[in-house]
């Protein structure tokens, strides 16, 4: 009627018509039946033919649905809102810990100098016994100048003051929030550290020093990762 709904297409049950022309069929067959089974015959049987039903409000219909597309929306930026939360808090943490092993680094690189220094000086004054056992202290000037050459190739507080700096601006960064094209500054200033972290892991020549690099550069890594997911 025209104050309900209106109808809309008419459908075809296929399966359903399917269904008649065969029992028609074994129908006529057995019982020698004259006539034929034809359209009419057919479309007369419930379920061959139904008429879908358009609702009359269109607009009531589309208010629904821009409803039920807000709140989808407002749920994935909640999601979203809480997912950047958690890779915040996850980032975070492994920058604690990597500012750990970098103190670390920056405790153990004078001792390794001094060590290094003392195995240099043991070997100078091993090379310069004799046959038998009389040892010479080596030149001081000499010894001096080597030295310094040790400690200018070992020394690192270069490499730490910038790792720290690199490490300071990320966790601005990361603290100012969401910022335009954030996730390539943060990618460059990982690239920086890495950079920092394998020079001073080279120069230094310390087992402790390098085992302490391969764990901030496995922080780095999965810092990396998550910085990805950062637009």
């Amino acid at each position: 009627n025209g104050e309900g709904a209106r109808a809309g297409r008419i459908a075809l049950d296929s399966d359903r018509a399917d269904q008649y022309v065969k029992a028609l069929t074994e129908l006529k067959r057995r019982y020698s039946l004259p006539d034929d089974v034809d359209l009419a015959l057919l479309a007369g049987r419930e379920g061959v033919f139904t008429a879908e039903e358009a609702p009359d409000d269109a607009e009531a219909l589309w208010k629904d649905l821009a409803g039920g597309m807000a709140k989808a929306f407002e749920a994935l930026d909640v999601m979203r809102v809480d997912e950047g939360k958690a890779l915040a808090r996850d980032i975070s943490s492994r920058l604690v810990r990597i500012e750990e092993l970098a103190q670390e680094i920056g405790v153990r690189a004078p001792r390794s100098l001094e060590e290094a220094r003392k195995r240099l000086t043991d070997s100078v004054r091993k090379l310069l016994g004799d046959a038998e056992g009389v040892h010479h202290e080596p030149d001081p000037l000499r010894m001096a100048q080597e030295i310094a050459l040790l400690a200018d190739r070992t020394d690192i507080s270069e490499e730490l003051t910038r790792f720290a700096s690199h490490l300071r601006q990320f966790r601005s960064l990361l603290a100012a929030g969401k910022t335009e094209a954030v996730g390539r500054k943060l990618d460059f200033l990982l690239q920086e550290l890495n950079r920092e972290v394998n020079t001073l892991a080279s120069k230094a020549q310390d087992a402790d020093i390098s085992y302490g690099a391969v764990n901030i550069k496995a922080e780095l890594e999965k810092i990396k990762e998550q910085v990805q997911n950062i637009e």
